[in-house]
């Protein structure tokens, strides 16, 4: 596989990865919010974090194809 493939797919394994990260970080928010887990201040930390996640993901690893 040559090379410039490989940097494809990995930085776009690493975007999923990241998005996924965030999701999750997004549902435990939802749960803290719902009382389902104890909330003491996580949700909006972790709707900070799949924020940032989300932010940084766009700006350094532009989905493939859009050079």
């Amino acid at each position: 596989m040559p090379e410039a493939l490989q940097t494809a797919l990995a930085r776009q394994a690493m975007r999923q990865a990241a998005l996924i990260v965030a999701e999750q970080a997004d549902l435990f928010a939802v749960q803290f919010t719902a009382g389902t887990l104890t909330d003491r201040g996580a949700a909006d930390g972790l709707r900070l974090f799949a924020a940032l996640l989300r932010e940084t993901t766009m700006d350094t690893l532009p989905p493939m194809g859009s050079a």
